[in-house]
């Protein structure tokens, strides 16, 4: 597992090792969430990535935004920590043991 805190950071990780999936904040420093999707789906060998955005953000704007632009899933994050640590390893559970994402 590796963190960004930031948007371009988090740019070079996916580009150095592409991983399995990708959680992305929406409300990133620097580039944000839509900028790192929009750049990661307009690669090809990037764009198969799962992506799940996690945010805060409710308004139908941001989550149409997120879709258009690819995202896998757009998940509300819980304003509880220990909750909000569980709903990820839910998503990480599907995503690399039960979804089919290799080809």
């Amino acid at each position: 597992m590796e963190i960004a805190f930031d948007g371009a950071p988090a740019i070079a990780a996916v580009e150095a090792r592409a991983p399995d999936l990708l959680l992305l904040d929406l409300n990133m420093p620097g580039k944000n969430g839509f900028e790192v999707l929009r750049h990661l789906k307009s690669h090809a060998e990037l764009r198969r990535i799962p992506v799940v955005m996690l945010s805060n953000s409710e308004a139908a704007a941001d989550i149409k935004q997120a879709y258009d632009l690819h995202v896998n899933a757009y998940v509300r994050k819980d304003t509880d920590f220990a909750e909000m640590c569980r709903m990820m390893d839910k998503i990480v559970q599907f995503w690399l043991e039960t979804a089919v994402t290799s080809f």
